[in-house]
């Protein structure tokens, strides 16, 4: 199916309401580096270390997997058995890592498509393309709209500071924010 009116338009608006992608630039280099940042949040606080989008997915998969053992042994201690659940199979076999990764994936493949099917212009549009390339493009603008944070602490200004493992923040929540956490041991 071609590419639609609306769907090009979008996409040219799109791209020029871009705004600073730093904190997603860092999110993008985080799977080899470790970068501590702190963020202004609604007033609030938040310090941690950058990391992938799947830090999260996998956090994610072990508690859905301690939820689904525990439902096992619920159902183990009623006499039932879960063995060939459906809803629990299809939990197990469509992890959010996984999809994390194919989306990371997603992002790091889709340069090269665009670069090719433009023949390396930097300054192409949306209408040059493929439309299953620009449809892919469309939905990739805004690659990272959520930052994740391992070790993360939440403080309120004057007041006491929560340690909360991993976190996500969505980035146009985000007021202000600095390389390095506070404090002499970091």
């Amino acid at each position: 199916m071609p590419l639609s009116e609306a769907e090009a338009d979008l996409a040219r608006i799109s791209s020029r309401q871009r705004s600073d992608h730093s904190l997603d630039r860092l999110a993008h280099i985080a799977e080899g580096a470790e970068v501590s940042v702190s963020l202004v949040v609604n007033g609030l606080f938040f310090y941690g270390d950058i990391a992938p989008p799947r830090a999260w997915a996998e956090r994610f998969d072990e508690a859905m997997e301690t939820g689904l053992r525990g439902a096992e042994a619920r159902m183990a201690a009623q006499g039932e058995s879960a063995e060939g659940n459906p809803i629990f199979q299809a939990i197990r076999s469509n992890p959010l890592s996984e999809i994390a990764e194919a989306g990371f994936r997603e992002r790091v493949d889709l340069p090269g498509g665009v670069e090719s099917a433009t023949g390396g212009k930097a300054d192409w549009e949306i209408g040059e393309l493929p439309d299953e390339l620009a449809r892919r493009v469309i939905a990739n603008e805004a690659p990272y709209p959520v930052v994740t944070l391992r070790n993360a602490e939440i403080a309120v200004p004057g007041g006491p500071t929560a340690e909360v493992g991993t976190i996500r923040v969505l980035t146009h929540h985000v007021a202000a924010w600095w390389l390095g956490r506070p404090g002499p041991s970091r």
